[in-house]
């Protein structure tokens, strides 16, 4: 079935992006200097991302010390995430993560009934050569096992208790990826993404009317999801064009 674009939908459309247009394009925090360290950690993303989308970063550490130094390899050095997100200079959430360290975490079980099991690992350190530089690149959407909102976020990580890397980014609407991202999502992720994906497509275009729900037969999740792939294919040049008239896709390589 069809899904005309009229006016009132339009108008649902516009009304619906300029409430989420403060807290997308609201305050940004500037990069914080990792300082005189013998041994600079950093953390490098994109300026920024269009919703549903993947969040890859990048962590670093190199040694700039005229001596070798000893030190934890990023894969199982401890560190700690600090994530905030702003609307309007204002704190709207602080979230937590972490990977690597002393300790591994192992939850096992169905939703409602999780073993959580912790064991405890032995890591090795490395030296690390003078002027030398290790990388690992991960991505947000995993080490805090969730999507993002649109909005303004900085991003704060913290080595080995030792050294701390922070810098900001913002999650977009850019409606010619969101969508596209949002319903592969549906398709392709569990209930809790799916659930997700749907009702952040339905909060910035107001479809689809369809709710998940756990015990949907692939047929049905696979119906719902064609028919949300025929409105966009339908709508997409209107809806672009609103979107490019709206937030212009940045072109200074920030994305």
């Amino acid at each position: 079935m069809s899904i005309r674009m009229d006016k009132t939908a339009l108008a649902m459309l516009i009304g619906v992006y300029a409430l989420l247009f403060d807290s997308i394009v609201g305050s940004d925090s500037q990069e914080l200097d990792s300082g005189a360290q013998p041994m600079p950690f950093k953390i490098e993303i994109s300026r920024s991302f269009s919703v549903g989308s993947d969040l890859p970063f990048l962590l670093s550490l190199e040694n700039v010390a005229a001596q070798n130094l000893e030190t934890y390899p990023l894969e199982t050095a401890e560190v700690k995430f600090l994530l905030r997100q702003y609307s309007s200079g204002r704190l709207v959430t602080q979230r937590e993560a972490r990977i690597g360290g002393d300790t591994q975490t192992h939850i096992t079980g169905s939703p409602g009934k999780e073993l959580v099991r912790t064991e405890a690992i032995r890591r090795q350190k490395i030296i690390l050569q003078s002027g030398a530089k290790v990388e690992l690149q991960l991505d947000l959407a995993r080490v805090f096992e969730r999507h993002l909102e649109p909005g303004p976020y900085v991003i704060e990580a913290t080595y080995e208790g030792q050294f701390v890397a922070t810098t900001s980014f913002r999650i977009m609407i850019y409606y010619a990826e969101s969508v596209p991202a949002l319903i592969r999502l549906m398709k392709e992720g569990v209930f809790e993404q799916r659930v997700w994906a749907r009702n952040m497509l339905n909060t910035i275009s107001g479809q689809p009317e369809w709710t998940p729900r756990q015990d949907d037969p692939p047929e049905k999740i696979e119906n719902e999801i064609e028919k949300v792939h025929s409105w966009w294919m339908e709508h997409r040049a209107l809806i672009e064009l609103i979107n490019r008239q709206l937030v212009p896709i940045e072109e200074d390589g920030g994305r």
